[in-house]
């Protein structure tokens, strides 16, 4: 971000705005700072997280330096420069964020257009690794409790086959007692 600040304000503070003015910048690196084109765009770390517009242009589209000084007022000759940053060769830090450990980077020889293609496509994936990440654990959560369920649950049908089988078994001891009752009273009637 640093070098891309540094790089477009160079070209935007050489450029002409809509009443002919040169010298504005297009970016500040850190919002708040008193920034100068002569700022080494080394001096820029950490800009991606605090990048603005400087307010030379932030509100004022009239200054916003799309006309080279050499084209005359109305060309755009200036802003196709500026657009033309995003096909050259730059060093980009790559950044690799794999879960427990440290982030790290490595420079590349990048375009713009390529690193953001570069981050759409990692941002894709760490998704992805994302959503199957979920999947598999919600999988896993419902098979635990399925698990669980299964050893310490209660299994209502088993339940209700063995409320069955005591209630027969104690129907069956309820007519054996009133048997026996009957025999006692039928031997102690024949006396």
């Amino acid at each position: 971000a640093g070098t891309l600040v540094y790089q477009v304000n160079q070209l935007h503070f050489n450029g002409e705005t809509l009443n002919g003015s040169t010298g504005k910048t297009f970016f500040v690196p850190n919002a708040g700072d008193n920034y100068t084109t002569n700022t080494p765009a080394a001096s820029f770390s950490g800009a991606a997280g605090t990048i603005a517009l400087s307010p030379d242009v932030d509100g004022n589209p009239q200054n916003i330096a799309a006309a080279s000084t050499s084209g005359g007022s109305g060309n755009n000759e200036n802003a196709l420069a500026i657009l033309g940053l995003q096909d050259l060769d730059m060093n980009i830090r790559k950044w690799a964020f794999v879960r427990g450990s440290v982030p790290s980077s490595q420079p590349q020889s990048l375009t713009m257009g390529e690193d953001y293609t570069n981050f759409v496509g990692d941002m894709a994936l760490l998704a992805e690794q994302t959503n199957q990440g979920q999947e598999f654990e919600t999988s896993l959560i419902n098979q635990l409790n399925n698990t669980r369920d299964a050893i310490s649950g209660v299994n209502l049908d088993e339940e209700m086959v063995n409320l069955i089988k005591y209630q027969q078994a104690y129907v069956a001891a309820s007519k054996a007692l009133t048997i026996a009752d009957q025999l006692m009273n039928d031997l102690l009637a024949i006396r």
